[in-house]
């Protein structure tokens, strides 16, 4: 478990949809959503780092697809993610859409998310997949609720949507967190429907988090030594522990020949 300290209260908002809380602590600014867990953290020093193991996890996607030149983030938090990409990847074009208009204004203010190539929509999560026509080489949903996962995850129609968004060799990266197996199982089925069981989960150690991964079409590499490399070679470009990621999805997902099983159905 990654442990942050309390820190000093340096802004406070309530708004309709929740309460956002900024910290300041030495080098670190964090920020709590309704007296929660911390949502997202920002080294002012390096703050195109993600402190945040989760978050890190969810920069999976690179393994599938290595260069992404559009992302969706569905929720925005601090700007985490999004500060993130916009780093490491400086021809990507990123959308961040948030229900909460507040987002927006804090990851600016006191979270140093970048005004080019970041793409900020106030809209609800649902409504945007569904309305929008655009399409994204990954699509990343962070979306949080008080009272466990929010309910548009209980809804297949969402992830059809998010299907639809994704371009053909696209790959969308989900952070999920819940202890009630039924709750997990429910939301894992509807993907796995959506995504015809193209799809394997990486669960962050120490944490609670896990972070589903899903694909429109079936990955070129699935074999421990093929990801072990793309790993490895990822790692050094992006400054991100890949290989960690690699061990998760082994860890969670049956294996056939030393293989990720990723078989569509008919």
């Amino acid at each position: 478990m990654t442990h942050f300290p309390q820190g000093q209260l340096i802004h406070l908002r309530r708004s309709e949809f929740q309460t956002l809380a900024v910290y300041q602590a030495e080098q670190l600014r964090l920020l709590r959503v309704d007296d929660q867990a911390i949502q997202s953290a920002c080294n002012l020093l390096a703050p195109e780092q993600l402190c945040l193991p989760y978050a890190q996890f969810m920069m999976g996607v690179f393994l599938f697809q290595p260069a992404p030149e559009k992302v969706l983030l569905l929720g925005l938090g601090g700007g985490d993610m999004a500060r993130y990409l916009h780093h490491a990847l400086p021809r990507c074009q990123l959308t961040a859409v948030d229900i909460d208009a507040n987002t927006f204004d804090i990851a600016q203010r006191y979270f140093e998310l970048p005004d080019d190539r970041v793409d900020g929509v106030c809209q609800e999560a649902h409504h945007f997949v569904e309305s929008s026509r655009g399409r994204y080489h990954s699509v990343l949903i962070d979306l949080y609720a008080t009272q466990g996962p929010p309910a548009l995850l209980h809804d297949i129609g969402f992830f059809e949507h998010c299907r639809q968004r994704l371009t053909l060799d696209g790959v969308l990266a989900l952070n999920l967190i819940t202890e009630d197996a039924d709750v997990f199982a429910d939301i894992v089925c509807k993907v796995r429907l959506v995504f015809n069981s193209l799809s394997v989960c990486a669960k962050v150690p120490g944490h609670k988090n896990i972070v589903i991964f899903a694909f429109n079409k079936k990955p070129a590499q699935t074999g421990r030594a093929d990801l072990s490399e793309n790993a490895r070679q990822l790692s050094q470009r992006y400054e991100l522990n890949f290989n960690a990621i690699v061990e998760a999805l082994f860890d969670s997902h049956p294996l056939k020949d030393g293989e990720l099983i990723l078989v569509e159905r008919e």
